[in-house]
C-alpha cells in the first residue's frame, strides 16, 4: 500500500509539475509547422534551419501575425485581436454549442461532424511587412485517426507555397508519409483553385498527368495509403470551400481584407 500511494505520488507531482512545460511545447510545436508550411524554415540552398527554441519563438513573432475570422462570412472576426491575445484555443471550443455548429452529413466530406464558427489565419509577411503567404489550418479524418495540418498559399490563394502535419495516428510507412519531406515538396507551386475559385486539386494514383495544366492541380497519391490520400483531399476541399476559408480567400482576392 505504502508503496503504491508513493508512486502515485510521484506521478501525479510530475503531471502537475510539467504540465506547464508540455503546454509550452505544444504551442512551440504548433509555431514551428506554420513556419515550416510558410516555408520559413528553408534555407535558400533548400536545406531547412536549424534553430533553438528562442530562436523559432522569435522568427514567429516577427514574421507571422494571427487573425481570427468568422467562417460564414469570410470577414475578420470582430474580436479577432482579443482572441489571438488570450490564445484562443478552437479545439477547446469544439466543446462549447455556442462556438460551434453541427455540419450536415451531406457537406461533411472530411467527417468532421462539427466546427467552430470561427478559426484562425495565419499571414507571413516579407521584409517589408507586406503579406507574403496566407497559412490556413486543415483537419479531416484518415484512415485511423484526425490528422491536424496547416496549408499555405501565395497571396493569389490559389498557389501553394507549402503542407505539413503535425498530428495524426495513421499507419508508419503508409498513411502516415503526409510527414514525409519529399511527398509535402510535391505540393509546392500546385494550384488548389481553378480561374473561378472552385477547389481544383485532385490527389491522384498512377501519378500525375504528363499534361502540365492538367498536372498543375495534381498531387500523386501515398504509396498503398488510399484512404489517407482521399482523406487529404477531403480536406482540401472542405477548408477550401465555401465552409470553410472558401469565402475568406475569396474576400482576400477581390482586397475586401484589411489586415
Amino acid at each position: 500500500v505504502a508503496l503504491c500511494f508513493g508512486c502515485a505520488l510521484v506521478v501525479s507531482v510530475a503531471v502537475v509539475g510539467l504540465k506547464a512545460k508540455q503546454e509550452q511545447n505544444k504551442a512551440l510545436n504548433l509555431k514551428t509547422n506554420i513556419l515550416d508550411a510558410s516555408g520559413l524554415l528553408t534555407n535558400d540552398d533548400g536545406s531547412r534551419k536549424n534553430l533553438t527554441g528562442k530562436e523559432l519563438e522569435e522568427l514567429y513573432a516577427n514574421n507571422i501575425k494571427e487573425i481570427v475570422i468568422d467562417l460564414s462570412s469570410g470577414e475578420i472576426a470582430p474580436d479577432s485581436q482579443e482572441l489571438a491575445d488570450s490564445n484562443w484555443d478552437p479545439r477547446s471550443s469544439l466543446n462549447d454549442p455556442e462556438q460551434t455548429i453541427q455540419i450536415p452529413a451531406s457537406e461533411d466530406i472530411a467527417t468532421l461532424k462539427k466546427r467552430t464558427k470561427k478559426n484562425y489565419v495565419f499571414i507571413a509577411t516579407d521584409n517589408s511587412g507586406k503579406p507574403s503567404t496566407i497559412i490556413v489550418p486543415i483537419k479531416g479524418k484518415g484512415l485511423w485517426s484526425m490528422m491536424y495540418g496547416f496549408l499555405a498559399l501565395a497571396p493569389d490563394t490559389k498557389t501553394v507555397k507549402g503542407i505539413t502535419y503535425y498530428e495524426h495516428g495513421e499507419t508508419p510507412g503508409l498513411g502516415a508519409e503526409v510527414e514525409n519531406p519529399k511527398w509535402k515538396s510535391t505540393w509546392k507551386n500546385k494550384e488548389v483553385l481553378d480561374e473561378d475559385g472552385s477547389v481544383e486539386l485532385a490527389v491522384v494514383k498512377g501519378g500525375v498527368s504528363q499534361n502540365p495544366e492538367v498536372a498543375k492541380h495534381q498531387i500523386d497519391a501515398l504509396s498503398g495509403a488510399t484512404i489517407t490520400s482521399r482523406g487529404v483531399q477531403n480536406m482540401i476541399e472542405y477548408w477550401l470551400g465555401d465552409s470553410g476559408y472558401g469565402k475568406f480567400l475569396e474576400r482576400y482576392r477581390e482586397g475586401k481584407v484589411t489586415l
